[in-house]
């Protein structure tokens, strides 16, 4: 069991806040700033995506006690894991209002308009009142709660909790589902072949879902009522976080830009089994988390992935 006493806060009396920006000199290539009253910077607020710069002065006032959100960004998955890592106490403070800064992704999820609020409102999160730092603001009180994302392989339970939030999913899906990335844009990984892959396994009963043509709630469902959930590993998997009771096996067959750390924790933090499904692929480029690449046996994969679905 992991102790409630990881989950801290700590209070900030006027610290200034400079929004997130593009930046050539930051080696991130992004800058912020989180600064006490005597201008030096808090390194609670540090951030792995960004550097801090110099204060700015004249910042306005905000007259009022807030918590510290965190990071937004406009990405399915590290909005879940990340963004909302912060929901343990977010949600038990529903009076104080929320202050985030904001990041643009090389590859954002802006092909599909809405998601975003949709996740805010099955989290009860709408009718807050959210303050995103688009420019220097001073706020009088800041809650900053440790993140529920303890470390990049562990959930807190308390966090888990805050993010179940999908009770009764209406969704009608087949005993084994493969979660397909076949009609992303190109810009999102796309894996070339994989149209191979689905076809074998249709033909043995699967049913290929592309999760993006769906509702939120309708994604989280998925995971209430299939048997097996596979697919090459995405964001798609991480909406088994907004589901109340997942039972779903989980299949991952890897993508080697993407890294295990969040879905083995999500695994464990759900009480699923999972299993790595390795992949002969060919790179289509520099290996970043949206290279695409191409595989060399579809017919391998559908194969290691019925016996998998079989075996568990």
């Amino acid at each position: 069991m992991i102790p409630d006493d990881e989950l801290t806060t700590v209070e900030f009396h006027k610290p200034t806040f400079l929004p997130c920006v593009p930046d050539r000199t930051s080696r991130t290539g992004y800058s912020f700033g989180a600064f006490a009253a005597d201008g030096m910077a808090i390194e609670a607020f540090k951030h792995d995506w960004c550097t801090f710069r110099k204060p700015e002065l004249g910042a306005p006032h905000l007259n009022s006690m807030a918590i510290y959100g965190g990071m937004l960004m406009n990405h399915f998955g590290h909005f879940l894991v990340e963004a909302m890592s912060r929901l343990w106490f977010i949600q038990a403070r529903p009076q104080l209002p929320i202050l985030w800064h904001s990041i643009s992704l090389p590859v954002a999820h802006t092909p599909w308009p809405g998601w975003m609020d949709e996740v805010w409102a099955l989290l009860g999160l709408r009718a807050r009142h959210h303050h995103i730092i688009l420019k220097p603001v001073q706020c009088e009180t800041v809650i900053l709660p440790r993140p529920g994302l303890v470390a990049t392989n562990r959930l807190h339970p308390r966090q888990v909790a805050a993010l179940a939030c999908v009770r009764e999913p209406n969704t009608s899906v087949g005993r084994r589902v493969w979660l397909s990335r076949a009609s992303l844009p190109p810009q999102f990984g796309r894996i070339e072949r994989e149209e191979a892959v689905e076809a074998s396994l249709v033909a043995r009963g699967w049913t290929v879902v592309r999760p993006e043509t769906l509702a939120v709630a309708a994604q989280a469902g998925i995971f209430a009522h299939a048997d097996t959930v596979a697919g090459f590993a995405g964001s798609a998997f991480h909406a088994v976080l907004l589901t109340v009771a997942p039972r779903s096996r989980l299949l991952l067959v890897e993508r080697p830009s993407v890294h295990r750390s969040y879905y083995e924790a999500i695994a464990v933090a759900r009480n699923l089994k999972q299993i790595d499904i390795p992949a002969a692929l060919e790179a289509r480029g520099p290996m970043n988390a949206w290279t695409t690449f191409c595989l060399t046996d579809p017919q391998g994969v559908a194969d290691a992935v019925s016996a998998a679905a079989e075996s568990a």
